[in-house]
């Protein structure tokens, strides 16, 4: 570098040093940004479910759920649970058991193995026949009411006419799970957030 051109390439590096001072923030300003709505996007995402015979689909995402899917699901699941022999009891409530938070596992399991263990002791067979659902808009739960048949063997007992609530939590990711699946009893809206 020749001493006459110095002055030159100090300017030409402070203009340098002064682009890169005023493009850096900005590149990573952009870039938090674009991280911002990238998490927003895929926590906010609508994820479509088609049944296996496809009727209608289903959205969900990670704070609420098609009303139809959530009244779906409830029915699914008290279908599961109430429709059952002793020979199939256990089998069914670990297919729900498979849609309950770990953290939730324990008390579900234990509370499943107790009505499983009744059933084979009295050796009787329940059929749910569901009749009407209450649904509220953007909530995670749904009120089953409808019959429940009992047999012993072959013969029919008088059936009752129940109220069940299923209530669901959905994660960050979009997956539900069952919290509860249970008589709706006033202990039980006491403590729920569906009425």
């Amino acid at each position: 570098m020749a001493p006459d051109k110095a002055g030159n390439e100090r300017d030409k590096l402070k203009r340098h040093l002064r682009w890169h001072k005023i493009t850096t923030p900005l590149a990573i300003g952009v870039a938090v940004f674009s991280i911002g709505l990238s998490g927003w996007i895929v926590a906010n995402q609508r994820t479509f479910i088609s049944p296996p015979v496809i009727q209608h689909g289903y959205w969900i995402s990670s704070q609420e759920a098609d009303k139809q899917y959530i009244e779906d699901m409830a029915d699914y699941v008290l279908t599961s649970l109430y429709t059952v022999t002793p020979a199939n009891a256990e089998y069914r409530s670990k297919r729900i058991l498979k849609m309950v938070k770990p953290e939730d596992y324990g008390a579900m399991s234990a509370k499943f193995q107790a009505a499983v263990e009744k059933l084979k002791r009295e050796g009787f067979s329940t059929v749910w026949e569901p009749q009407s659902v209450g649904v509220a808009e953007g909530s995670l739960c749904a009120k089953w009411t409808g019959n429940l048949k009992r047999m012993v063997g072959e013969k029919p007992l008088d059936p009752q006419t129940k109220t069940f609530l299923v209530e669901f939590e959905i994660d960050r990711h979009g997956t539900l799970y069952v919290k509860t699946a249970d008589v709706f009893t006033p202990e039980l809206a006491a403590v729920s957030r569906c009425q």
